[in-house]
C-alpha cells in the first residue's frame, strides 16, 4: 500500500491518535533516521480539534498521508528540502483560512462537493483585488 504506514501501526484504525480532555490529537514518533532533520522530532503532535473518533480519523489520515510524503522526500532530498518549506507554507495557510490541509487528491476522492465549493469561495473573497497576472 504506498502512502501507507508500515510496520505495528499499520492496519490499526486508530493508529497515531491520542485522547486527551476529550479531543483528538495526532501523535506520531519521527523516523530516527530523520530526527536531526525534522525539528518536530522526536514527536509530531497536532490537535485535530474535534472528540468525534471518525473526523478525527479521517484527519489523521490525510496529516499521515502527508507526513509520509514529507519523510519520503527529506530522505531523498537535502535537509533544506525546498519542498518542506512549501508543505509548512500550504499547512500555515490552510489552517488560517479555518480549514484543515488536504492534499488535491485527497479532496478529489472523498471532500463532498459542498466543502470544495466552499474552499473555493473562501479563496475567491481571499484573491479579490488582486490580479494573478500583473
Amino acid at each position: 500500500m504506498a502512502g501507507r504506514s508500515r510496520g505495528r501501526a499499520a492496519g490499526k484504525p486508530d493508529r497515531f491518535l491520542f485522547l486527551r480532555d476529550d479531543i483528538y490529537y495526532y501523535l506520531r514518533r519521527v523516523p530516527a533516521r530523520l530526527v536531526d532533520v525534522d525539528e518536530r522530532a522526536p514527536f509530531v503532535r497536532q490537535t485535530l480539534k474535534t472528540g468525534d473518533l471518525a473526523l478525527a480519523r479521517a484527519k489523521r489520515d490525510l496529516l499521515e498521508e502527508a507526513d509520509n510524503a514529507l519523510w519520503a522526500s527529506m530522505l531523498v532530498d537535502s535537509p533544506q528540502d525546498p519542498a518542506r518549506a512549501r508543505y509548512q507554507a500550504a499547512v500555515k495557510r490552510v489552517e488560517a483560512l479555518g480549514f484543515t490541509f488536504r492534499s488535491c487528491a485527497a479532496l478529489g476522492q472523498s471532500a463532498s462537493l459542498e466543502d470544495i465549493v466552499s474552499r473555493l469561495e473562501t479563496i475567491g473573497k481571499r484573491c479579490a483585488g488582486h490580479t494573478a497576472w500583473s
